[in-house]
């Protein structure tokens, strides 16, 4: 069943969770990122969402988070740090590989 569904470990998974203190700039740059990736990311590239993380609202920050499934991560790695990296003013994404926790 994890084979059929792309889950580890015959693929990574990668969680980006986007952060700003404005619900709407946060969405809107989680959907951005979401679209960034979908077009230049490898083939066997999922992302599935954005959508707002169970935990929306953590320290005066609003979190939407993205979940990516890749068979190589290596192929994915110069394209996260570039368009992750790239959010600007008060929107800020963390990136977990293999994450334990998706809350």
């Amino acid at each position: 069943m994890r084979r059929e569904l792309d889950y580890p470990p015959f693929s990574e998974l990668v969680r980006i969770v986007v952060l700003s203190t404005n619900e709407g700039k946060g969405a809107q740059a989680a959907a951005q990122l979401a679209s960034k990736l979908r077009e230049k990311g490898p083939p066997d590239l999922k992302v599935l969402g954005p959508s707002p993380a169970p935990i929306h609202r953590l320290q005066g920050r609003y979190r939407h988070h993205l979940l990516l499934k890749v068979k190589d991560l290596a192929s994915l790695r110069p394209l996260l740090l570039t368009h992750a990296a790239s959010l600007s003013g008060s929107v800020h994404a963390t990136i977990d590989v293999n994450p334990v926790n998706m809350m």
